[in-house]
């Protein structure tokens, strides 16, 4: 806008108030005053530089949640520019990474390719700890178990394990409170089921035992003038 000077003669109250009205609409940019004449009546000469004050549109005032949508698409903008420009950052920073490493073979990536399922390792094998004599009882007692979790589809070791089998052999129990603590892992109904036939291999093999060594069933020793033929006994197994 063009700067415009005016000047002003005031000699009264009126002449001022006709200043004041023709500056109502003027931007006043910059003004001087002289005086002249008597103290009484005196002149005032007034200089004013302005520019002329041009009507600013109507200002509309905003509804309810247009400035924060307005805001809220910016933000929705920018936050998506910003992603975009992270995931250039990321997928150049992969470019990057896949040149430093250079060409590699795919299957030096993957690893050494598998042929069918994951084997698992061989379990180590159990080695029996009985004697060469309590051989022959611990296959017994082992075939008497296999063949009733065979039949009754279950576990071998629902009714013993092998070490509490070892443990049999080597204790040789003959009643029923020295044969359950030897079996602590069985359920009680199996253990009422077939303590009895368990015992009965035990008690057998110790028959047998006791035969061997030339005992009588009344536990009197054989006698030494008795035909060479050894004492008969029954099979455990």
């Amino acid at each position: 806008m063009a700067v415009r000077v005016k000047s002003f003669r005031v000699t009264n109250e009126a002449e001022e108030n006709e200043v004041n009205q023709f500056l109502e609409n003027k931007v006043v940019r910059h003004w001087g005053t002289q005086f002249s004449g008597d103290p009484i009546n005196g002149i005032w000469h007034l200089f004013v530089a302005f520019e002329e004050r041009h009507e600013q549109p109507e200002r509309r005032t905003p509804r309810a949640g247009e400035g924060k949508n307005d805001r809220g698409d910016r933000g929705d903008r920018n936050d998506r520019d910003d992603r975009r420009d992270r995931n250039d950052r990321g997928d150049r920073n992969d470019r990057n990474d896949r040149n430093d490493r250079g060409p590699r073979d795919a299957k030096n990536d993957r690893g050494p390719k598998r042929d069918g399922p994951r084997e698992k390792p061989p379990r180590p094998d159990h080695v029996v700890d009985v004697s060469q004599e309590d051989m022959p009882l611990y296959e017994a007692i082992r075939k008497w178990r296999n063949g009733i979790a065979k039949d009754k589809d279950l576990k071998p070791f629902s009714l013993f394990n092998n070490r509490q089998l070892q443990a049999i052999v080597k204790e040789k129990p003959q009643s029923d409170e020295a044969l359950k603590p030897l079996l602590p892992e069985i359920a009680p109904e199996l253990f009422e089921k077939y303590h009895n036939e368990l015992l009965g291999l035990l008690s057998g093999a110790a028959s047998n035992s006791a035969g061997s060594n030339g005992v009588d069933s009344n536990g009197a020793h054989a006698s030494g003038d008795q035909s060479g033929a050894p004492a008969s006994t029954d099979s455990a197994s």
